[in-house]
């Protein structure tokens, strides 16, 4: 008997010992929670009063440890509610962002100006800083010749995309050292001989002047980088221009010229070359000559035909051809790989088109303003294409294959024959 009551005494004692060990821990885990929960640890004072639902020895029933897990999940609740409303803010001001954003003039879709500290300076659209605040006063970067004009005190330059400064003189303040010259708007019937004395130029602006001929002493300029004789009224460009071989840009655009000339061509180290707004009816195969061209413009001219030698300029990134009079493409403009933007509105386009497939860099297309019956199935093989202008054709569907731009933001049909618009178009996701 005394030896069953001994044993009876032990097992109670081990059943009190596990119950005092249980309620002891049951107690910390509760005071761990509660002090969690005050410092608004809502989820892991939620978790650790979760590690009480598996106790199996009976323990006293704390209604508040009941409270304190619904407060938790409240609690939680509510920060959710409150990071969803701090989030649709965010989304909100990230909209009004993007706005701003696709307002402002970026040249080269990269550089626009910016003021920081009573200084500009100029920076992409991440905000990053590409040229540094340095400079009293600024303009944005010139679409035709691709410098800005800027000043530090007394002194103005031009400067290219890499922040390279070229000192600004008019013809008062000419010196053998001058590197640039904007004379644009003075009435010139001819470049002054003073400018064709400046061995050391490298940029010279002409704009909008009455010019009808750029002559011989134009190879002086052999440093030369830079040429901007837009909107003046040359009709022949002498054959010794192509003696400057450090040109790289040459605008010549709302002149009086019937072709491109031969000499033009020779620049075989042009990347920018406009020509727009002038009265040539061809582009012949000499057009290969210039390898380098990654900038066209050859629009609002009377063309009709272009040689399939312009595939060989390869390096191309913008292309305007329009507003001529073409009725059909080179199948070689294919090879044109490394097209960004491709203008080839206000033609008379038909279906004999090039495959378009290989432009992978194409983000923006025009075709509008043609006679086009049908679009070419290849237009949808590229991938990157965000700006696609197909108005005023003559268009009876649009192909199925569009699902496959899936980074289209802008679609124009506009003034076409259109009925019926297929289910493909509605699950663009842009």
């Amino acid at each position: 008997m005394k030896k069953t009551l001994l044993i009876l005494f032990f097992v109670l004692f081990r059943i009190f010992l596990t119950v005092a060990q249980d309620y002891s821990e049951y107690n910390t885990i509760r005071q761990d929670a509660i002090d969690l929960y005050n410092n608004k640890n809502y989820f892991d004072a939620y978790e650790k009063l979760k590690l009480l639902d598996g106790k199996t020895v009976a323990i006293p029933q704390n209604n508040d440890v009941s409270a304190l897990r619904d407060s938790c999940v409240y609690s939680l609740k509510n920060l959710i509610n409150q990071n969803k409303l701090i989030l649709d803010k965010a989304n909100s001001a990230l909209n009004v962002a993007e706005n701003l954003i696709s307002a402002l003039y970026f040249y080269n879709d990269k550089y626009t100006l910016a003021y920081k500290n009573h200084k500009y300076g100029f920076v992409d659209k991440n905000g990053q800083v590409i040229i540094k605040y340095q400079y009293d006063k600024a303009e944005p970067f010139d679409e035709n010749t691709g410098l800005a004009k800027v000043s530090k005190g007394s002194k103005i330059y031009l400067i290219d995309t890499t922040g390279h400064e070229y000192l600004l003189s008019n013809s008062n303040s000419l010196s053998p050292n001058t590197e640039a010259v904007d004379l644009s708007n003075q009435s010139l019937t001819r470049i002054p001989d003073e400018i064709l004395a400046l061995q050391n130029l490298k940029i010279l602006i002409v704009r909008n002047n009455n010019i009808n001929q750029i002559t011989d002493e134009i190879a002086k300029l052999s440093n030369l980088i830079l040429l901007d004789a837009a909107s003046n009224r040359i009709s022949s460009i002498s054959m010794k221009i192509s003696n400057l071989q450090n040109l790289t840009h040459l605008c010549l655009s709302n002149n009086n010229l019937d072709s491109i000339p031969f000499s033009v061509l020779n620049l075989s180290n042009l990347n920018y070359l406009d020509l727009n707004h002038n009265d040539i009816s061809v582009i012949n195969d000499n057009i290969k000559k210039v390898s380098l061209l990654e900038y066209l413009d050859i629009s609002d001219n009377e063309i009709t035909d272009i040689s399939p030698f312009i595939g060989k300029l390869t390096k191309l990134k913008f292309l305007k051809i329009s507003k001529n009079d073409l009725t059909s493409l080179p199948q070689e403009m294919a090879n044109l790989v490394n097209l960004k933007q491709l203008l080839l509105n206000n033609n008379q386009l038909a279906d004999n088109l090039p495959y378009f497939g290989k432009f992978q860099h194409l983000q923006k297309l025009d075709f509008s303003v043609n006679n086009l019956n049908e679009i070419p199935i290849s237009v949808f093989e590229i991938s990157n294409l965000v700006e696609v202008n197909f108005s005023d054709n003559k268009l009876t569907i649009i192909p199925s294959q569009i699902s496959k731009s899936e980074h289209l933001i802008s679609l124009n049909f506009s003034k076409n024959n259109i009925e019926i618009l297929p289910n493909e178009l509605f699950k663009l996701k842009k």
